[in-house]
This record gives C-alpha cells, sequence and structure tokens, in this order.
C-alpha cells in the first residue's frame, strides 16, 4: 500500500509541476504578444489579432 501511495503522489507531483510549466509558458506568450501590440496602431492590432484566430 505504501508503494502504492508513493508511486501515486510522485505522478501528482509530476503532473502538478508539468501544469505550472505550461502555464508559465502561455504567459510569456501572452506577455510577447501584449508588448507586440503596444507597438502596434489600433488597425494593425486588430489585424493582428484577428490573424491568431
Amino acid at each position: 500500500m505504501a508503494l502504492a501511495r508513493t508511486v501515486l503522489q510522485r505522478r501528482l507531483a509530476s503532473s502538478l509541476n508539468a501544469i505550472y510549466s505550461s502555464l508559465k509558458k502561455r504567459e510569456k506568450c501572452f506577455a510577447d504578444l501584449l508588448e507586440e501590440l503596444g507597438d502596434l496602431s489600433p488597425s494593425e492590432q486588430h489585424q493582428r489579432l484577428m490573424n491568431l484566430l
């Protein structure tokens, strides 16, 4: 029973790390996009956002 609990705890920790890493990567992508959009005119911003879809 202890072995199963240890395996499950490790798997959970690994999953949480994967989720955290994924969210940090998305945060960076959004921050980069916001920075890029800040340098564009409103019409260019609109076009850039439409290209994301």
